[in-house]
């Protein structure tokens, strides 16, 4: 069995290599590492696991002077198999992120690969509750699937507030949360090919849509807050959660929402501009006028004075104009997506404009052949 030192002793001596290799460590993330060259710039991943990390570099880089420098210290491998980057129509112009290996193999696994597609991750107007349906005998199952389907995220955000939601009744999941799994897994079998969109953008401009349904969970009235980031065109970071405090009136749950995206939107400016990617003051739109008004009028009110002080910070960042706010109509708040469950044609609509879209139906063929056994 490892130490608890483990980890943090493994870090070190790989951070100490990868210095004298010519990487550069960030100041904005201790895990991520930055090597230079002429032309681009590579980026360095660790993850903290007890004996391994993972690294995310072009391919010809493995055969490059610092990897091979690397090798002699660190066992390498190429696990290029598990993780796709698929180019669209011209090398240079666009790329589709999918995890279709992954999905395949829980479909599998689950004995979901006959199931009958479903067209959303989840039932309208179906709230989930720890009161709901009869304990699991064997919550194993139910948290290794979920367990899995936390790593499909990360190029699903369509899925993203359903595998929240499942990953609240991860203690103690009932026979309805197993039968929620299985309808994003039945989901998720009849859009195998969706991946997340990127391709090259005319601007570089930094803005984020946040939402938040007030009193939202069944069992502690918490809220539930959901946002999107945007470097141009290209979807970079999302998130759904619940919200830590039970919020008095659905202003102050708008209100959370917005410290949070403002809090990850100023991580963001940091790392890009690590990067030399300098950006204009970022915009975040709201669709709650009143969250809005809260957060850029720096004025006491009596019905707000029980937030935390340190939640205010986004005050000073709109005063100082470091970012701006501005109203959105709730039929285009993108970030809605990321708070509750939606209607089949708004969810698809929403899920279009996260740049969610299917790989080209000349690659569907060559997919397959390359992730069946």
């Amino acid at each position: 069995m490892a130490s608890k030192q483990a980890p943090r002793a493994w870090f070190q001596k790989l951070r100490i290599a990868l210095l004298d290799y010519g990487f550069q460590s960030s100041s904005v993330d201790t895990s991520l590492f930055i090597f230079h060259t002429a032309s681009d710039i590579l980026i360095y991943l660790y993850t903290w696991m007890i004996s391994w990390s993972l690294v995310v570099v072009p391919r010809w880089f493995l055969t490059s002077s610092p990897t091979s420098a690397l090798s002699l210290h660190f066992g390498i491998l190429d696990l290029y198999h598990i993780f796709w980057v698929f180019k669209l129509t011209n090398l240079a112009s666009s790329c589709i992120l999918l995890s279709i290996n992954i999905l395949l193999n829980l479909l599998k696994r689950t004995q979901m690969e006959t199931s009958k597609p479903a067209p959303t991750p989840a039932r309208l107007g179906r709230t989930l509750s720890q009161s709901d349906g009869v304990s699991l005998s064997d919550p194993s199952e139910y948290r290794h699937t979920v367990g899995a389907l936390q790593y499909v995220t990360l190029t699903r955000p369509d899925i993203a507030f359903a595998v929240n939601k499942a990953c609240q009744f991860m203690a103690k999941p009932f026979d309805v949360h197993w039968m929620a799994v299985k309808r994003i897994l039945r989901y998720l079998k009849g859009t195998i090919h969706l991946g997340l969109h990127f391709q090259p953008a005319a601007s570089m401009e930094l803005q984020g849509y946040s939402d938040a349904n007030w009193a939202s969970c069944l069992d502690d009235r918490r809220s539930t807050s959901g946002y999107c980031v945007f470097l141009g065109s290209n979807l970079i970071s999302w998130s759904s959660s619940k919200q830590r405090l039970v919020s008095k009136s659905s202003v102050e749950s708008e209100y959370r929402g917005l410290v949070s995206l403002t809090t990850e939107l100023v991580w963001i400016q940091s790392l890009l501009q690590e990067l030399c990617l300098p950006t204009s003051p970022p915009i975040l739109w709201c669709d709650n006028q009143s969250a809005a008004h809260l957060a850029a009028n720096p004025v006491f009110h009596s019905r707000s004075k029980h937030i935390e002080l340190d939640l205010h910070f986004i005050r000073e960042k709109v005063l100082r104009q470091e970012l701006q706010i501005c109203y959105v109509p709730s039929g285009d708040q993108l970030a809605d997506i990321f708070t509750k469950h939606l209607p089949i044609t708004q969810f698809c609509n929403l899920r279009s404009k996260l740049t969610v879209t299917y790989s080209p139906l000349s690659l569907r063929g060559m997919i397959t052949k390359q992730i069946l056994p």
